[in-house]
């Protein structure tokens, strides 16, 4: 789904935000997507200390759309993903499931899974999204693999290197 990334909105959850804006790479996300919207319950989790403190000089200046869900089978929907999944990964997967042209953003394993059996599997996630840049001609092979490891750190992320090596092989 990660090629596809360009010409579609990306809804990020609050992980692949603090990935990106960790690493002071948030523009490259911008750029490799058509539209970012980003669901009311994740800006929620990102403007809470301390990681506002950790975002907000990266993302401050971005643009991107703010939504909260509105209809009753969009909240059905967040409220049967709850269950199992934080309020920012469950409102997530309520927007793409209903919305085909989206892409649900998310490096959570437990969201992912679910992604596949409830939201039609349109997923990526910062790996992808990485990829998605090489991709673009944004970054090269070497660099991704360098922000990689830098998100890793700085952002106390598990991303798979050897899973961005081998999305990065197949282009």
């Amino acid at each position: 789904m990660w090629r596809q990334t360009t010409s579609s909105i990306i809804v990020p959850d609050t992980n692949v935000l603090i990935n990106f804006g960790t690493t002071g790479s948030f523009e490259l996300l911008e750029a490799v997507c058509k539209r970012i919207v980003i669901m009311q319950d994740v800006s929620e989790e990102i403007t809470k200390e301390p990681t506002w403190s950790r975002l907000d000089p990266f993302i401050s200046g971005c643009k991107f759309e703010v939504y909260t869900l509105k209809g009753p089978r969009e909240v059905a929907l967040r409220e049967s993903f709850r269950s199992r999944l934080g309020p920012g990964e469950a409102s997530v997967l309520a927007y793409v499931t209903e919305r085909p042209d989206t892409i649900a953003a998310i490096d959570d394993n437990a969201a992912r899974n679910m992604c596949d059996s409830c939201a039609t599997g349109r997923k990526t996630g910062s790996i992808g999204l990485l990829a998605a840049c090489v991709m673009c001609n944004l970054i090269n092979k070497k660099e991704a693999v360098v922000l990689c490891r830098r998100m890793a750190k700085e952002a106390e992320a598990w991303l798979p290197e050897d899973r961005l090596l081998e999305l990065l092989n197949s282009l």
